[in-house]
C-alpha cells in the first residue's frame, strides 16, 4: 500500500469515525439515562470500575516481567489495557442494547447510567492526566489545556444545544429540517473533532460524541442528521479507518513476542471476570437478583467502536511516528511553483531499515508533486558479501525493504520523474566514497535515514569515529558536511514506544 494512499484512506475513515460517533450521540438520551434513580447505577458503577482496576494493578505487579510487551516502556502497559477494559464507554453500551432491544428494559437503563458514570469518570482521569503531564513540561501549558477543554464543553452546552433546540422549535411539524441546518451541524462536527484533538483532550472523538448528545433525539432535527449521515458514515466511510491498520500489523513482531502478548491476553480475561463479579456483587448488594447482576456483568463489559478507537489513540505513542533533522548548507533553493520551469531534484540513499523506509515514504509524497523528480539509489551487496550474509535475506526487514521498493516502482510506473537504480557495493566504505562524488548530481534535497539494516559489512572503527555528530548516524553525519552540489539534506528516524 502506497503511504500516500494509507493516508488518505485513514483521513477519509477518520471523517467517518466523527460522524458515526456523532450519530450514536445523537441517538443517546441523557436526560432519560440520569432518571433511573441515583444509589443503584453509583454502587454498581464506582464497584465495577475499581475492582477491576485493583485486581488488574496487582496481577501486572506480580507479571511485570512477562509483561513486556512495549519493553522500556511497559509501564504504560497498565493504562493502555486496563483504561479500556475498567471504564464502559456509554455509547458503545447504547448501541448494542439497541441492537438487542433492550434499550427500554429496567436492566438497560440501569447499565446505561452505570456506563455513563463510569464513561465520566474515565473521561475526568484521562483529562487530568493529559493536563498534569503538560503541566510538568510548562505550567501554562497545562492550564490552557485545562480552559480549553472547558470552552469546548461550554461552547457545547451553551451555543450548539440551543441552536438544536430552536431548529426544533422553529421547524414546522411533519417539514424537514432546511438544509443550511445540516450543514452548519455536519460541519461543525469536523470543527469539534479537529479542536478536541489539537487542544489534547483525551481523543478527537470525545467533542463530536458531546455534541451529538447534546441534540435532541427523534423529529425533527436528530431524525433528520440520522437519515442524512449514518448511512454513508457507516458503510462508506468508517471502514476504511481499519484497512491500513490491519494491512500494517506487525505479525512478525507478534510472533517473535507470543508469550507476552499472551499474558496480556490473560490480564485482559482477569480484568473482565473481575468486573463481572463486581456488578455482581453491587446487584446482590443493591437486592437485585443473582442473575440480574450477572447479566449486568456481562452488559457493563459491552465493547463498541469507541472503545476500539480510544484503544488506538491512546496507543498512537505505540503506533510509529518520524523524526527529521534538517540541515540547510545555506545555498540558494528553488521554490516550487504551479508554472515553475525547473524540477526540484530529491534523492534518496536506501540500505535498509525502518529509518530508511520512513524516509523512502517521505520522499515518496513529496514524489506528488508535479514539478519533483524524485531518483532513489538501493544499495545491495556484491554478490560475494551476500553469500556471507544471507540470513539476511530472509528477515522480516529485507522483506520490507523489498515491498516498500516495489510499492513505490508500482505507484509510479509509467512516471518518469521517479527512478529506482541499484548499485552493488562490497563494504560502506565504498558507499562513502561514491557519496563523496555525489557532486554531479546536483540534488535541491537528499533524504536519508539515521540507521540502516543492511548485510553490508559494517564501517570500521576509524569511520564510526570520526563522525561529528553521532545523533546523525555514520551516514548523515557525511552528508551533513559541505558536500558541493547537494544543497540540503533529511535525516529522518523513525521512533516507536520501546525507545525514549
Amino acid at each position: 500500500m502506497n503511504p500516500a494512499n494509507r493516508r488518505v484512506e485513514h483521513v477519509i475513515g477518520t471523517i467517518g469515525v466523527l460522524y458515526n460517533l456523532f450519530i450514536a450521540g445523537v441517538r443517546v438520551d441523557p436526560a432519560a439515562i440520569l432518571q433511573f434513580g441515583k444509589r443503584k447505577p453509583v454502587i454498581i458503577g464506582l464497584a465495577s470500575i475499581f475492582m477491576p482496576t485493583a485486581i488488574g494493578f496487582i496481577f501486572y505487579v506480580f507479571k511485570r516481567n512477562q509483561l513486556d510487551l512495549l519493553d522500556a516502556d511497559n509501564k504504560k502497559l497498565v493504562f493502555l489495557v486496563l483504561y479500556p477494559l475498567c471504564t464502559t464507554y456509554p455509547i458503545a453500551v447504547h448501541e448494542i442494547l439497541q441492537e438487542l432491544g433492550l434499550l427500554n428494559s429496567e436492566l438497560g437503563r440501569l447499565a446505561l447510567s452505570s456506563s455513563l458514570l463510569q464513561g465520566s469518570i474515565g473521561w475526568t482521569c484521562v483529562l487530568a492526566h493529559v493536563v498534569i503531564k503538560q503541566g510538568k513540561q510548562n505550567i501554562r501549558h497545562g492550564f490552557i489545556a485545562l480552559l480549553c477543554c472547558l470552552a469546548i464543553i461550554c461552547f457545547i452546552i451553551l451555543i450548539i444545544r440551543p441552536y438544536a433546540m430552536w431548529i426544533g422549535r422553529t421547524t414546522p411539524p411533519y417539514a424537514r429540517v432546511r438544509e443550511v441546518h445540516i450543514l452548519v451541524i455536519t460541519t461543525l462536527v469536523l470543527v469539534m473533532g479537529f479542536l478536541s484533538d489539537i487542544v489534547g483532550s483525551t481523543t478527537y472523538i470525545d467533542a463530536p460524541v458531546m455534541m451529538g448528545m447534546a441534540i435532541p433525539d427523534g423529529p425533527p432535527l436528530g431524525t433528520a442528521l440520522t437519515e442524512r449521515v449514518d448511512l454513508v458514515a457507516t458503510e462508506v466511510l468508517l471502514p476504511l479507518i481499519f484497512m491500513p491498520e490491519g494491512f500494517y500489523m506487525e505479525w512478525e513482531e507478534i510472533k517473535q513476542k507470543l508469550s507476552s502478548t499472551l499474558w496480556v491476553g490473560l490480564l485482559v480475561l482477569v480484568t473482565c471476570i473481575t468486573k463481572i463479579a463486581a456488578c455482581t456483587a453491587g446487584a446482590i448488594f443493591c437486592q437485585m437478583p443473582l442473575k440480574s447482576g450477572l447479566l449486568l456483568g456481562f452488559m457493563m463489559n459491552f465493547r463498541g467502536l469507541s472503545d476500539m478507537l480510544v484503544f488506538l489513540s491512546l496507543t498512537n505513542a505505540k503506533a510509529q511516528c518520524s523524526v527529521g533533522i534538517m540541515v540547510y548548507h545555506g545555498h540558494n533553493t528553488t521554490r516550487i511553483t504551479r508554472h515553475s520551469n525547473r524540477q526540484y531534484q530529491v534523492g534518496v540513499l536506501f540500505f535498509g531499515g525502518p529509518d530508511d523506509r520512513e524516509a523512502l515514504a517521505v520522499a515518496s509524497r513529496m514524489a506528488c508533486h508535479p514539478d519533483v523528480r524524485l531518483n532513489v539509489v538501493r544499495f545491495l551487496p556484491s554478490d560475494c558479501t551476500a553469500d556471507q550474509n544471507a540470513d539476511y535475506d530472509h528477515t522480516y526487514q529485507k522483506v520490507s525493504d523489498d515491498m516498500m521498493i516495489s510499492e513505490l516502482q508500482a505507484a509510479n510506473a509509467g512516471n518518469d520523474r521517479v527512478t529506482v537504480s541499484e548499485i552493488r557495493v562490497r563494504n560502506m566504505e565504498l558507499v562513502v566514497s561514491m557519496i563523496k562524488d555525489m557532486e554531479d548530481n546536483n540534488y535541491d534535497l537528499l533524504i536519508v535515514g539515521r540507521r540502516y539494516e543492511t548485510n553490508l559489512s559494517e564501517p570500521d572503527d576509524d569511520l564510526v569515529e570520526w563522525t561529528e555528530s553521532p545523533e546523525l548516524g555514520v551516514i548523515g553525519d557525511l552528508l551533513a558536511t559541505d558536500i558541493s552540489g547537494i544543497q540540503n539534506v533529511l535525516i529522518v528516524q523513525q521512533h516507536t514506544a520501546t525507545e525514549k
